[in-house]
Parts: C-alpha cells; structure tokens; sequence
C-alpha cells in the first residue's frame, strides 16, 4: 500500500483512485456519503495544544492533516515523535523559516533539537488490520504525562 495524501483533503488515501476529484469533492473514502459505501467521518481526536507563550489546553481536532495545521495555526505540518509512549506532536513544518520564528521551548523538551509555534498533542496507536500508525486522542494517562513536563 502506498503513502499517499489527498491533495483535496490532505487525509492519508488508499489508492491511486482515491484521490481524483468527484461530485464530492474528494472521493477518498472518508468524503464519500455512507449511502455510496464510503466510511463515516471520524469523530474529533482529543489533543493538547501547547502555545509558545506556554499555555497549553485540551482541543478536539478534526481527523486531518488540514485540521491539525488550523489548530496549530499553520500551512503544513510535520510530525514529531516524543519519549512519552504513544505520544507524538505536530508543529509547523514551515516554522523555523518564518522571518520572525517563535521558539516554544516547552515543546523542545520533548525533542532534541528547537520547536517554533504551537504544538499539538495526540495518541499514536498501530492499526490491528493494516499495521499502519494512526493518530488517536490522547488518554488522561498521557496527558497526565505530556502536564508532568510543563510548569504549574
């Protein structure tokens, strides 16, 4: 199975064939009506937004690569794994290029080199019928966690 990202949705497609444009607008699985034998929508994934000024908060975030960069406030996102087990974060892929970069040195604790902008939280699980990696909201264990690392 090949990686490839709808180019309307910005969602991991399945094939070739999911990713040309339909009445729909998008004819990866996720976008087809139920009634056409499409998958229903997932629900939000609970996340932990981590802002530069060090504020954090617990977000819903829509299943998508385009919904994470809108939480995070970005273009693109790039994914970052952290020594917390089943725990990843999110970050402007695009961040240290800005002419005013924002370092967030909360989120740089959990990798070792500098995180610009805001971070975002959420579980990685392995999927039992393909074997792939997919996101899923956090638990309270992890973000019980993600919080033993940031100041009061």
């Amino acid at each position: 199975m090949k990686n490839i990202i709808c180019p309307i949705c910005l969602h991991r497609a399945h094939s070739a064939e999911c990713v040309t444009p339909s009445e729909w607008g998008c004819e990866c699985e996720h976008h087809i009506p139920e009634a056409a034998g499409g998958a229903p929508p997932r629900a939000p994934l609970r996340g932990l937004l981590l802002r530069t000024d060090g504020s954090h908060e617990i977000v819903d975030v829509p299943d998508t690569w385009r919904g994470m960069a809108q939480v995070i406030g970005c273009q693109y996102v790039e994914k970052v794994n952290t020594p917390i087990p089943g725990v990843v974060f999110y970050v402007d892929e695009e961040g240290w290029l800005k002419a005013n970069p924002v370092p967030n040195l909360h989120a740089s604790w959990f990798y070792p080199q500098p995180i610009e902008g805001n971070a975002l939280f959420l579980g990685l699980t392995r999927e039992i019928s393909s074997g792939e990696w997919i996101e899923v909201g956090l638990s309270d264990q992890q973000i019980a966690a993600i919080r033993e690392h940031l100041p009061n």
